[in-house]
């Protein structure tokens, strides 16, 4: 008797039911608080799961900011030579604010032209396209 009932309340954890079945069938209190359990279960856990997906996805998004960013600094730090400190200096043409479609578009135009009596055209031949993209980008994050 004592060995059956440790069974049962076994299983009735494991199922994780307040009460037996047979109990709520019968008894019209159990059987109204029931969904209420659950219901709580779900209201309680919506705000942990939808916080735990929104940390996953920001921490992703700020990592890959991140790596490009740092790899945009790297890459910029030969156009400060010449274009100032963060691109806002005072001796060629002013980088920082532009947009990074623009700026990559220019680094394109450098690229693709033949004569190479231009330094730009020079630096930009040097660049692979993701490259380029992540120096747009980075430039444009300068204000």
């Amino acid at each position: 008797e004592v060995r059956r009932h440790f069974v049962y309340s076994l299983k009735q954890r494991h199922k994780a039911r307040p009460y037996p079945a047979a109990r709520r069938r019968g008894n019209p209190c159990l059987r109204r608080l029931e969904p209420t359990f659950t219901n709580n279960r779900r209201r309680s856990m919506k705000p942990l799961l939808v916080g735990s997906v929104l940390a996953i996805a920001a921490t992703g998004c700020w990592a890959q900011t991140t790596q490009v960013g740092q790899a945009g600094r790297l890459l910029a730090s030969n156009c400060f030579q010449c274009h100032g400190t963060n691109g806002k200096g005072p001796g060629f043409e002013r980088l920082a604010g532009e947009s990074a479609n623009e700026i990559y578009k220019e680094l394109k135009e450098f690229q693709a032209k033949q004569s190479s009596n231009n330094i730009m055209a020079k630096h930009a031949k040097g660049y692979t396209d993701a490259q380029m993209r992540a120096l747009a980008a980075y430039l444009a994050t300068q204000r």
